[in-house]
């Protein structure tokens, strides 16, 4: 957003900048500082949202992309908030060892989680796989007396 603003964009609605009090010429004013907060939480409630639709996907592949895209964001919205709802043109936590080691245990845990899902599923399975011998091989003969 930051980095729009001398082009002329900006990236708040209309509605937001009035509602608020916002002065685009003081983006470190308790009102701008207010808004990021509310949009902020507006992400973190999207992400738990989004969490749900990425753990019941069936394909690892999709789990681990969905899974690392939020930990991407999810250490930036970290990042402002610890910065007092300041945002800044860069934030290069997000490519720092830590971050990067955030991502191997989620890339771990996820596998891990998925791995066991699948184990289960294959256990609830099995016995439905199971051959049934045919009821033509199954014969019945007359009692003798």
């Amino acid at each position: 957003m930051l980095e729009d603003i001398p082009t002329g964009i900006i990236n708040i609605p209309l509605e937001a900048i009035s509602e608020c009090g916002i002065s685009m010429g003081d983006l470190e004013s308790e009102q701008f500082r207010q808004w990021v907060r509310g949009q902020i939480e507006k992400a973190r409630q999207a992400f738990k949202a989004g969490q749900g639709y990425i753990s019941s996907l069936s394909v690892l592949r999709c789990k681990l992309a969905g899974v690392w895209y939020l930990a991407r964001f999810d250490c930036i919205l970290n990042a402002i908030e610890q910065d007092g709802y300041r945002l800044r043109l860069e934030y290069p936590e997000r490519h720092c060892l830590a971050a990067w080691m955030e991502m191997l245990r989620l890339g771990v845990k996820v596998t891990g989680e998925h791995l066991i899902g699948r184990v289960r599923q294959v256990m609830v399975d099995f016995p439905r796989r199971l051959p049934v011998p045919p009821a033509a091989r199954i014969r019945t003969y007359p009692s003798s007396k």
